[in-house]
């Protein structure tokens, strides 16, 4: 069991790592920028304290996180319903960003994946899926798991289904 925690380890690091350097070459900007690009695309009009929710940052960082993509034209603010609150959208350039991002985080996981047989994937998936619903604990942190995620690929998402169960949500502290 050591081994395989310890792979475990080095193989989430090494994939948060260079998914990390793909992300931040690709928008110009810090990981939590990128997230954000990525999850304004699936919500659009999401408010900056939404966002410093999935993001896990203050509110002031956010707002100076979202100045940055302001300026670099890949997020746009706009009045909220109650005008007190901002809500966010990414503009055409930063749909563009979105996409080249989800495919560079696919890639990089397919090349990951390359050498395993199909019956190996789909052990893979059955076994991957199961750890995230297990380490899920709420709305807010399952956003948070899945900030980088192409959604739309993702269909019978494990994250959500440890929502729609709530007997099965992890306790755990981070």
């Amino acid at each position: 069991m050591e081994n395989l925690t310890n792979q475990l380890g080095a193989l989430t690091l090494a994939l948060a790592d260079e998914q990390n350097l793909i992300v931040t070459a690709i928008a110009g900007a810090n990981v939590s920028a990128s997230a954000l690009v990525v999850v304004l695309g699936l919500y659009p009009g999401e408010t900056i304290r939404d966002a410093a929710q999935v993001l896990s940052l203050s509110h002031s960082a956010t707002v100076r996180l979202v100045d940055q993509l302001v300026e670099k034209g890949l997020v746009e603010r706009m009045t909220g319903q109650d005008r007190r609150e901002v809500q966010l959208r990414l503009t055409r350039r930063g749909k563009l960003v979105r996409q080249q991002l989800l495919k560079a985080r696919a890639d990089l996981f397919a090349r990951a994946l390359s050498r395993l047989t199909a019956a190996e994937l789909r052990v893979a998936e059955t076994l991957v899926g199961t750890m995230l619903a297990t380490i899920t604990e709420d709305e807010v942190h399952a956003d948070r798991i899945c900030r980088f995620c192409d959604e739309e690929a993702c269909g019978d998402c494990p994250v959500e289904h440890a929502l729609d169960d709530p007997s099965g949500l992890s306790t755990g502290a981070r």
